[in-house]
C-alpha cells in the first residue's frame, strides 16, 4: 500500500520541493492545497513531520499579478539568489565553436639521438623525470668516436709542427734582413760576429758570412796592393789580379746574400702554407668528431683508455624525459632516438576549421582565441595566435588555427580535445545579455526585467549572434533596463505555475 501511494504522489511532489509549495501564488488555490496534502502525506510515509507552513507568508500573496510578471517576497528574492544588472551597448563579434585538440610545442619537443653507432654503457635518467638542461642523460661508447678523436690529436701535432716551422722561418728572413743592411755599412768581421751572436741564420750563415769574409780580406790586399805598386815593389799585373779578385769576391758576396734572401723568402712561404694546410686539416677532423658527437653530446674525459671512445649526452634543454626506447647495454644504431625530452610549461591548440569556417573566418587583427577543454571545466584559456596553416592536416582534412597558451601548472596534456571559439564576423556594438539571463519556452524566448525591487516582468526578445557568454539582442530590450542573470530558474518556475493556475 505505502509503494502505491509513494509511486502515485512522488511525481506531483517530491519532498525537495516541499518548501516551494509555501510560496505565496499558489497558496488558497485548488492546487496549492493538494500540493501541501500531498506534501503532509509523503512525510507522514516516512515518519516524519511535515515542515510547518509559514502562515504570514501564504496570507502575503494577496495581491493579485498582472499576466507575465511575477512579484516576490523580499525573503524570498534572497532564497533564490536573484541577481540584476542593467543593459548597455558591448562591442559583439560573432564566434564559431570549432573543435581543436591540444598538441606540444613543436619548438620544445626534441628526440634525442645518435648519429654514430656504439655502446649505450650508461643510462642517467628515467622515463617521467625531470631534467635541466646540460644534465647528463646517458654514455654512449663508440670506436668511430675513438678513431675520429685520434685524427683531431694527430692534425693538432701537425699544426704543432707546421707552426714552430713557420716561427723558424720568419726569424731566418727576420735575422737575414738585419744582416745585410748592416753588412752594407762594411763593418768588421768582429762587430758582425759580437751582433749575430745566438741569432738564427741557419744555413745561410756559412753561405752570406764566408762571402763576406772573403770580400773584406780582397779588399785589404787590393788597397795595400795599390800602396806598394806606388813605389815600383808590385807589377802592375800583380796589382790588376788583386784588383780582379776584390771584384769577384764582392760579386760572390752580393749573389750570395741575394740568394740566401730569395731562399729565405721562399722557406717563409713554404712553412706559412704548411701551417696554414694543417689548420684546414685540423679544421675538418674537429668538424667530422662534431658530426660524430652530434648536438647533444660532448666527449668524456678521464686517463684511462675507455675514455678516448666515450661520448656523454645532455640533455638539450630543461624539461622532462618522455620516453626512453633503448636499454642500458645495448647496441645503438647511427640516428637511433635516444630519448625523447618535451617542456610543457607551453603548449599549442589547434582549431580544426572546415570549407564552410574558413570561408567566413575573420583573422584580420585576431590576436587571441578563447579555448575550452571540457577535460579542465573549471580553466576557460585565452590562447595567443601563431599561424593558420596553408594546407589542410591529412588525419582531418581540416586547416589548422593554432594558438598558443600558458601551461606552467601542467594541468593540461597534449591529445585533450578542446572548443575553439572562432570569430566569424567583424566586431560591431550592440544591445547583449548574459546567455543566463535567457530562458525559453515551447513557443518564445524571453528575459526577465526588473521594473522595480521584487517585480519582475516576462519580456519575449529576439536574439542574434553569440559571442562567449553574451548573445545580442535585436529587439525587445532596450539600454538601461535592468535584467535578471541569476535565479532565472525561480522566475520561470513562478511564471509556468501561475500559468497554469490560470
Amino acid at each position: 500500500m505505502r509503494d502505491t501511494i509513494q509511486r502515485t504522489l512522488f511525481p506531483l511532489v517530491h519532498p525537495r520541493r516541499w518548501p516551494q509549495v509555501r510560496r505565496p501564488v499558489v497558496v488558497g488555490s485548488s492546487l496549492g492545497a493538494a500540493a501541501i496534502l500531498v506534501g503532509i502525506g509523503w512525510y507522514a510515509l516516512r515518519g516524519e513531520s511535515a515542515p510547518a507552513i509559514d502562515e504570514s507568508t501564504a496570507t502575503a500573496k494577496a495581491v493579485a499579478a498582472p499576466a507575465g510578471v511575477i512579484v516576490l517576497p523580499v525573503e524570498q528574492q534572497q532564497s533564490a539568489q536573484i541577481h540584476c544588472t542593467a543593459l548597455s551597448l558591448h562591442d559583439i563579434q560573432e564566434t564559431r565553436r570549432v573543435p581543436g585538440k591540444i598538441g606540444y610545442n613543436t619548438g620544445k619537443r626534441l628526440e634525442v639521438k645518435l648519429p654514430v653507432a656504439g655502446v649505450l654503457s650508461k643510462v642517467s635518467v628515467q622515463p617521467g623525470q625531470t631534467v635541466k638542461q646540460g644534465d647528463q642523460l646517458a654514455v654512449i661508447t663508440s670506436t668511430e668516436v675513438g678513431l675520429a678523436r685520434s685524427e683531431v690529436v694527430a692534425a693538432e701535432a701537425e699544426v704543432e709542427l707546421a707552426r714552430r716551422h713557420s716561427a723558424w722561418s720568419d726569424e731566418i728572413t727576420d735575422n737575414l734582413r738585419s744582416l745585410a743592411e748592416l753588412l752594407a755599412g762594411k763593418p768588421e768581421m768582429d762587430v758582425v760576429e759580437k751582433q749575430f751572436s745566438g741569432r738564427r741564420l741557419g744555413d745561410h750563415r756559412d753561405l752570406v758570412l764566408s762571402a763576406y769574409s772573403k770580400l773584406l780580406m780582397t779588399q785589404k790586399v787590393a788597397t795595400s796592393s795599390d800602396a806598394v805598386a806606388a813605389s815600383g815593389a808590385l807589377s802592375g799585373l800583380v796589382v790588376q789580379e788583386r784588383r780582379s779578385n776584390r771584384e769577384v769576391a764582392a760579386a760572390q758576396f752580393i749573389s750570395a746574400l741575394e740568394q740566401s734572401l730569395f731562399e729565405s723568402s721562399q722557406q717563409q712561404g713554404r712553412a706559412k702554407a704548411t701551417l696554414e694546410q694543417a689548420q684546414r686539416l685540423l679544421s675538418v677532423a674537429r668538424q667530422k668528431l662534431k658530426l660524430l658527437l652530434g648536438p647533444y653530446a660532448e666527449l668524456a674525459t678521464g686517463e684511462h683508455d675507455d675514455a678516448l671512445c666515450e661520448l656523454i649526452v645532455r640533455a638539450p634543454m630543461s624539461g622532462i624525459v618522455e620516453d626512453r626506447p633503448v636499454a642500458e647495454g645495448s647496441h645503438t644504431a647511427a640516428a637511433q632516438v635516444l630519448f625523447a625530452l618535451t617542456n610543457t610549461d607551453t603548449l599549442w591548440v589547434s582549431a580544426y576549421l572546415y570549407d564552410r569556417d574558413w570561408s567566413q573566418l575573420r583573422h584580420e587583427g585576431l590576436r587571441e582565441l578563447a579555448v575550452e577543454v571540457p577535460a579542465v571545466p573549471d580553466r576557460p584559456l585565452v590562447a595567443r595566435l601563431l599561424y593558420a596553416a596553408v594546407t589542410t592536416a591529412a588525419d582531418s582534412a581540416a586547416v589548422p588555427l593554432v594558438a598558443e597558451f600558458d601551461n606552467a601548472d601542467g594541468r593540461f596534456k597534449p591529445g585533450m580535445f578542446a572548443w575553439v571559439s572562432v570569430p566569424v564576423s567583424r566586431p560591431r556594438q550592440a544591445l547583449t545579455v548574459p546567455q543566463s539571463a535567457v530562458t525559453r519556452s515551447e513557443k518564445h524566448t524571453f528575459v526577465f526585467v526588473e521594473d522595480k525591487p521584487g517585480t519582475y516582468r516576462r519580456v519575449n526578445v529576439d536574439l542574434g549572434s553569440v559571442s562567449g557568454e553574451m548573445v545580442e539582442v535585436r529587439h525587445g530590450l532596450k539600454p538601461g533596463e535592468r535584467i535578471v542573470d541569476r535565479g532565472v530558474f525561480v522566475l520561470k518556475s513562478e511564471l509556468l505555475l501561475g500559468e497554469s493556475e490560470s
